[in-house]
């Protein structure tokens, strides 16, 4: 699966850092959790909603990935991937998303449209306040 990884800047990264050492009794098991369900579906609804839609239509055509569930998640230690590929747990008839958003351009579409980083990029901060916050009611909890 063609891939590419977007980072949060280190200053909002030092909140949740600062969290997990305060409260490390469960800091890790929270974040995954968070991340592998609400987290990773606050990125997948804001890449939909960047995705272009061209509009165009022939017999047999699959339905164009903005009506469809394109993106599959696959989940790690305190890390989440989205993707279009078969090992992010999607079909993969999706897979072209790829090049418009990496600057590629194929014959009717135009590249570097960075529909995935910008969709990741809005959602961090409500992930980072998200994260931030289930840490601290885990720990209130105990």
């Amino acid at each position: 699966m063609p891939q590419a990884t977007f980072t949060i800047d280190s200053e909002r990264f030092q909140e949740i850092e600062n969290r997990i050492h305060a409260y490390p009794e469960n800091a890790e098991e929270t974040i995954n959790k968070y991340l592998h369900t609400t987290g990773g579906e606050l990125i997948r609804s804001e890449i939909m909603r960047l995705l272009p839609v061209s509009g165009r239509k022939w017999k047999k055509k699959l339905p164009p990935a903005s009506a469809a569930a394109p993106f599959g998640q696959k989940d790690d230690n305190l890390s989440v991937a989205i993707g279009t590929g078969r090992s992010s747990g999607s079909s993969g008839k999706y897979n072209y998303l790829y090049f418009p958003d990496d600057g590629s351009n194929t014959k009717r579409h135009y590249g570097n449209q960075q529909f995935m980083q910008a969709g990741t990029a809005n959602v961090v901060p409500r992930i980072i306040d998200d994260m931030s916050n289930a840490i601290i009611q885990k720990f209130s909890e105990e």
